[in-house]
């Protein structure tokens, strides 16, 4: 963090910072199925494109599974179908296993494929460049991590993708804890709102815009258009009165602010 500046400045990261749609279908997938396969070429064409286009649909990552469970089911049908929010959000509440639970049998199957061949694993991750190495700029006191991943897939990337972390600014999704008692636990110790935050989950920052900004501004939702978003997010995100970036439009945005303070979240 820096002395005095006037904002902060929260990175979403699955979707936003790192791309990892192929690690997150293939473990989906395993957690599904029980199989404990390690490429995108082991998982039916069809289930791998209804899944992907779907993504954006999902905002805790143990809902993942219900989206693919949904995927395998419907596998003989379109593979080009994009589910509505509606039919989302009802195929999540008929899921009859608990979402922690979904999220802890997530996060076991990662470790499970990571202990198989942690290699293959992190090949199936990318930065999303330009503005990783933007971010690598950075020391690594000035980076603070808010995510619903677990915390150490997210130090093995960074570690990975050349980024030194310090452990006690990552903010993770351990034990099915939410952004927004992450984002409680970010406040309590910095105290420092209004919040800027980039997420490319449009839910993701209306669901904490109607719970944080009731009374003031606590938290200035932006939507990150490079990644796991859907057909029209942008245009609604705008209609919300959020602010829409591009990669190098975000890079712009960032050097045009040398008083926001840098912090980063993952997905």
């Amino acid at each position: 963090m820096w002395k005095g500046e006037d904002s902060v400045l929260i990175f979403d990261f699955d979707g936003v910072l790192m791309n990892s749609i192929k690690e997150i279908t293939v473990t989906a997938y395993n957690a599904v199925t029980g199989k404990l396969v390690t490429g995108i070429e082991y998982i039916p064409r069809e289930v791998v494109r209804m899944f992907q286009q779907n993504r954006f649909h999902v905002q805790a990552i143990g809902d993942t599974l219900c989206l693919m469970r949904w995927c395998m089911e419907n596998r003989g049908g379109d593979p080009n179908q994009i589910l509505t929010k509606e039919q989302y959000s009802l195929i999540v509440r008929q899921e009859p296993e608990p979402p922690v639970d979904r999220t802890k049998r997530f996060f076991s199957t990662r470790a499970a494929f990571i202990k198989k061949d942690e290699m293959r694993w992190l090949s199936l991750n990318e930065p999303y460049r330009p503005l990783w190495e933007e971010l690598l700029k950075l020391t690594p006191e000035r980076v603070i991590l808010l995510t619903n991943k677990n915390r150490d897939a997210v130090m093995r990337l960074c570690r990975h993708f050349g980024m030194t972390l310090i452990e006690e600014n990552v903010y993770s999704g351990d034990e099915g804890v939410s952004k927004f008692d992450n984002l409680r636990k970010i406040h309590k110790r910095f105290n420092r709102h209004p919040y800027d935050f980039i997420d490319d989950s449009l839910k993701n920052l209306r669901d904490l815009d109607r719970h944080f900004n009731k009374q003031t501004v606590f938290i200035r939702p932006m939507l990150a258009l490079w990644g796991y978003t859907g057909p029209r997010d942008g245009l609604l995100a705008r209609k919300a009165g959020y602010t829409t970036f591009n990669q190098h439009e975000f890079i712009a945005f960032i050097k045009s602010e040398p008083s926001v303070s840098l912090t980063m979240g993952l997905h």
